[in-house]
């Protein structure tokens, strides 16, 4: 059996009308989104839906952080009921378009669930990291992957460590630095698996300027402890 969620404009959530889909997604809004919830309710006759207070899919400021802590949460809680990510993808070519995300039915599993995100032109935050030897391979790993070296790194808030890079590897159009940011990126994962995660999902999560995904953040990174 398989089931969908879907982000939908700036702060809603979509889930299958099912107690206990309905019960972990309550459970991670709880935990992780502080500003709370407007309203929720029945979708579309078969579905269940939460308009969350403020804008968590334009993934700006604290909002950002706190709305990728929510996407961890929610695939902790749907992992530890039986319901195991498939593959996020983007299904339409809207305005406010992101990913849908789906899941299959399997044995409950406990796994620890963090986001690495990437913003603007030049900054990786981690979000949740599992101890500070995760945080620090992080960064060792951008030290020996990334050729124009670490600008600055500092800890942004409670939740989230930034690491800001020389240069624009997400904006850059030579060819040579596009080669540079995926070396970049593969020396993360690199690291990541040598330290027990593995990448559970890349997921557009966010929406640009009046609704233009393509001015916005790159997916964000979800990884898990490996089983």
């Amino acid at each position: 059996m398989c089931i969908a969620i879907f982000l939908g404009q700036i702060e809603n959530l979509v889930v299958p009308q099912r107690g206990d889909i309905v019960r972990a997604v309550d459970t991670a809004i709880a935990r992780t989104w502080t500003q709370g919830v407007q309203k929720k309710g029945v979708y579309e006759g078969e579905g269940w839906e939460w308009k969350l207070s403020g804008r968590p899919w334009y993934g700006r400021g604290d909002e950002g952080t706190h709305s990728r802590r929510l996407v961890a949460g929610i695939l902790y809680e749907l992992c530890v009921r039986g319901w195991h990510l498939l593959v996020s993808a983007g299904l339409t070519k809207k305005e406010w378009d992101k990913d849908t995300l789906m899941f299959k039915a399997g044995p409950p599993v406990q796994r620890y669930i963090f986001p690495l995100s990437f913003h603007e032109s030049d900054k990786i935050r981690i979000i949740d990291s599992p101890n500070l030897q995760v945080t620090q391979a992080i960064v060792q790993a951008i030290q020996n992957s990334w050729v124009l070296g670490i600008q600055q790194q500092k800890q942004r808030c409670t939740h989230s460590y930034q690491i800001k890079l020389r240069g624009q590897p997400w904006y850059t159009s030579d060819g040579l630095m596009i080669n540079q940011a995926r070396k970049l990126m593969m020396g993360i994962l690199k690291a990541l698996d040598a330290h027990g995660f593995e990448l559970l999902a890349s997921v557009d999560m966010n929406i640009g300027p009046g609704g233009d995904s393509h001015i916005t953040d790159i997916d964000t990174w979800f990884f898990a402890n490996k089983l």
